[in-house]
Order: structure tokens, then sequence, then C-alpha cells
């Protein structure tokens, strides 16, 4: 019986995508329960892979449609999968519409804000497979009369792990720490969302505060074109210890940032997910985040610490809204958190175990139930 063909799009840029984690992670899964896989990677540049599927590189959509157009028509794949934001799944399904041969679709997206504006909403009715990547997210398609399904996205916590005795302070040593360095760290793009150029201020002040150095360190892309320019800002708020790494780290570099690290800080104004939360409570970091949007669920019940919004507005991104952290009662949290660090125990155990109970092994087993329902199988 020959195998069932899928291609899957999706974003692999290499310099730190969350699209990549996701995708690969899924593709891997899909080859494993006997499917031939093919991958069409926006923004991938032909790295080496030893993975057991083709990478198609691609710069952009213009790009990707023809390809898409030519597996489609040539290769003749029984279902496409489509994880991508909703505004981008949108330029595709233009192109889905144009051809001839229509196989299944799947899309596998955030709902980043709220409400899910009818505009996108008459996206996800074009798919045939509907599945986002938080219980937010999937609740709001409900709302607006789009039944998609909550899909659990893993991580590998053999992978993320916490430091082993010792491990932590040799880690500070080789990056040019000190033992004592309090750490706080985001690992987070530089663009609006994330909201970066108030974490550096609420960091500044809780170094006045405590009346003792505060590192903090940022994994983001600083120069990005569109981003803050972080730096110039640290020297605003007279704030000297603010500690950049650029995004594309390898695995090793990054998750040793994670290990010297004493917190995680996200002050985001919505997400759709954020794979970095998990990250950290895998390597069992406390997560100090907005309550708000994917957020929530993700540091509710003791998972992380949630930090209260003063207020939303509209954004232009899909009419939603954003939330924005009160930063006086954040710094009233971080503040007695770092005065108190055994209290934070329960959350790191909490986060920890919320992270390991999310396996690629239930991902993958929903996709692959989802194709088989939808080729009648």
């Amino acid at each position: 019986m020959d195998k069932k063909k899928v291609l899957f799009i999706s974003d692999l840029a290499v310099e730190g995508s969350g699209y990549m984690q996701i995708s690969i992670n899924l593709a891997l899964g899909l080859v494993k329960s006997g499917y031939e896989v093919k991958c069409i990677g926006l923004r991938y540049n032909g790295e080496e892979h030893n993975h057991p599927f083709s990478i198609l590189p691609c710069a952009g959509f213009q790009e990707a449609n023809l390809e898409y157009y030519n597996i489609t028509t040539l290769w003749k794949q029984d279902v496409t999968v489509v994880a991508l934001d909703i505004h981008m799944q949108e330029r595709l399904l233009q192109q889905v519409a144009t051809l001839e041969r229509k196989p299944p679709y799947i899309g596998i997206f955030p709902v980043e804000g709220d409400p899910l504006c009818m505009d996108w909403a008459l996206v996800l009715s074009q798919m045939q497979g509907k599945f986002c990547i938080s219980e937010f997210g999937t609740n709001e398609c409900k709302k607006a009369g789009i039944e998609a399904e909550y899909i659990q996205i893993g991580i590998d916590t053999e992978s993320w792990r916490p430091p082993i005795l010792g491990e932590r302070e040799a880690l500070r040593k080789a990056m040019g720490f000190e033992e004592d360095d309090l750490i706080i760290l985001t690992v987070a793009d530089n663009q609006e969302r994330k909201y970066l150029s108030s974490a550096i201020h609420t960091v500044s002040e809780l170094e006045k505060r405590l009346g003792r150095p505060v590192k903090y360190v940022m994994v983001t892309r600083e120069f990005q074109p569109t981003g803050w320019k972080l730096r110039s800002l640290a020297q605003e708020y007279n704030y000297q210890n603010l500690v950049i790494y650029e995004r594309g780290l390898g695995f090793k570099e990054l998750l040793g940032v994670y290990m010297m690290s004493d917190l995680f800080f996200i002050p985001s104004l919505a997400e759709g997910l954020n794979m970095c939360v998990l990250e950290a409570q895998a390597t069992g970091l406390p997560v100090f985040g907005t309550d708000c949007t994917a957020l929530h669920e993700l540091l509710a019940d003791g998972k992380g610490v949630l930090l209260p919004v003063k207020f939303t507005y509209c954004n232009v991104f899909g009419n939603s809204n954003r939330y924005f952290y009160d930063e006086e009662q954040a710094l009233d949290v971080l503040y007695n958190s770092v005065l108190n660090m055994e209290t934070l125990k329960s959350t790191i155990d909490l986060g920890r175990a919320a992270a390991v109970a999310r396996t690629w092994d239930i991902t993958s087993t929903q996709l692959d139930n989802k194709i088989k329902e939808l080729l009648h199988e």
C-alpha cells in the first residue's frame, strides 16, 4: 500500500522561529506514523539537516505559491498541513482557491488576542481541519462560530531540563557572570507585542529598589528594523546591566542561558502560545508574565506568576486587544519574589510538571487522527 503524502508548510527560520519547533516535531511525528512528508520552509535558507523529509527553501509567499502549485500538480499530496499565523494562511488559501485540485487543508494557528475578527473567522472557515495552539484561542474561535480544535503543543523535556548540581555555577562563570548575580531573562522578538521597552524600565526600577545589581539578559533581535533601540533605552533609564544575545543561538548555548538565570520575565501584550515560556518552565525557572490571552493558561494555578493588567486597547493586528501590565504592581511582585526566592519553589515545580505533561506524541496523534478523518480512513 502506498504511503499517504503530506505537504507541510510553515515558517522554518532557524534563527528562532517558534513555528520551526512545532513544524519539525510534527513532521517527524507524521513520518513515524507512516506518511511521506515534504516541507515548504518559509525563511528557510537551505541549512543542512538530517530529518527524514525534504525541506524546500522559500524566501517569500510568491515563491511559496509557486512551489505549492508545482507540488500539488506533480507530487499530488493527499493532505496539506499549514502552520502559520491566520493572515499568512489567508494568502495561501487565495492560491488554493485558484487550483483545480484541492487536497484537504489543515491549519495550525494561534489566536493572539480577543476577539477573533470576522475577516479572520472567514479565513478559518475555508479550512477542512482547524487546530488552534491555545485553549484561549480555541474558545475565541468558538465565540466567532468556528469549530476549531485545541492542539496541545509539546516540548522535549529531556532536552529542555533543569541544571544538575554545579552546572548553573559553571555556566555563569563561563558566560562572565558572578555566582551571586541576580539574572532576569527574557527570550522574545524585538517587536511591539513583546513590550520590551517597559520590561527594561521595570527591571531598572527593580535594581534601584533592591539596591544591588540586577543583570537583565535578553535573547532577541537587537537590530530588528521595526524594533526598539534597546541599549539606548537602557541608557535613558540609567541602567547599566543590560546583556543582549542575538536570536539564533545554538541549542546548547540557549539552554545554558536559561540554566544560569534566576527567573523568566515575559511582559507581552498578547500571546498565541509562547514556546519560550514552556522552555523556561521545563528548565526550572519561575515565569512572571502578563495576565492575558494564552499566557494566562500557561501560568495560572500556580504554574507561574501572573502580573495584573492596567489597561487594554484595540490593535491594528486583527482588531484584537492588547493588554498592558501594571508596571507598579509588577515591580512590587518582582521585588517581593526576589526577596523571598524560596517561596517560588512550588511555582517552579508546578511549571516543570506542566511542561513535562506536554509530549510531542500527544500532538502528533491529534494531527494523525485528523488526517485519517479527512481521508476517511
